[in-house]
């Protein structure tokens, strides 16, 4: 018999998927010849522009990723412990009688819908670009000016899918009829460390948006010049249509 709590089961696998494409680098790591030549800066400048992003990479997949699918793993464990007699798993997981609550709220599926759209734009950004979509700041060999896809609407949609899947991991995992709210997990070290990568992450990403979408934008016209130039006329905005 279906519970509450199992209902939830599809939309947490379905959102560690689109969680999945949307933190995974659709292709390897650039040359250093194909990153030199995407700036000019120099000291603070050139470290921010070419290696804080890589290591933004690195952290991303080892710190953010593994605890978002730890999170998930935990969830689905607690869910399993209600149907069944596991009570040392349950002991440890679903320790608190507000487990039973863990079900499909409005919080959960915003969230999960954000992680969805995050993932599918994202997923968009991959095919369009092709292999000129890279983590680092880069002009590839016989490298092009993208305008189709969701380049038509805003010229950094890659950025704005991110903020969405960041935005529902919060949701999914903090909100009510969450493992972490019912069970008591955001009061364990291992609520705490997830809060603390998110938000860490969160913030990163704000200073990417701020700082090296001008930086892509600078690139990209020195590289293309009136091409760029017509293409942001038509296309004004950087994230969000008639917002920013």
């Amino acid at each position: 018999m279906l519970t509450a709590p199992m209902l939830k089961i599809p939309f947490i696998l379905s959102a560690a998927l689109a969680f999945h494409v949307a933190s995974t680098s659709p292709n390897p790591t650039p040359s250093p010849k194909e990153m030199q030549r995407a700036t000019s800066e120099q000291g603070w400048g050139k470290v921010v522009m070419r290696w804080v992003p890589l290591a933004y990479k690195v952290g991303f997949s080892a710190g953010f990723s593994m605890s978002f699918w730890m999170a998930c793993i935990y969830e689905l464990v607690a869910i399993a412990t209600l149907q069944t007699s596991w009570s040392t798993v349950a002991d440890l997981l679903s320790p608190m009688p507000t487990c039973s609550n863990m079900t499909i709220t409005s919080g959960f599926l915003t969230g999960w819908f954000f992680i969805l759209a995050g993932g599918f734009s994202r997923y968009w950004c991959y095919r369009t670009l092709g292999r000129h979509f890279t983590f680092e700041l880069t002009i590839r060999d016989g490298h092009q000016l993208v305008t189709s896809g969701p380049y038509t609407y805003v010229r950094h949609p890659s950025y704005t899918g991110m903020f969405f899947a960041l935005a529902g991991t919060f949701l999914l995992h903090f909100s009510a009829g969450s493992w972490m709210t019912e069970c008591g997990g955001a009061k364990t070290w291992f609520g705490h460390t997830c809060a603390g990568i998110w938000g860490v992450n969160a913030a990163f990403l704000s200073f990417l948006v701020i700082y090296r979408t001008g930086k892509e934008d600078e690139m990209l016209r020195a590289q293309f010049g009136r091409k760029w130039d017509e293409w942001a006329e038509r296309v004004s905005y950087r994230l969000v249509p008639y917002i920013y």
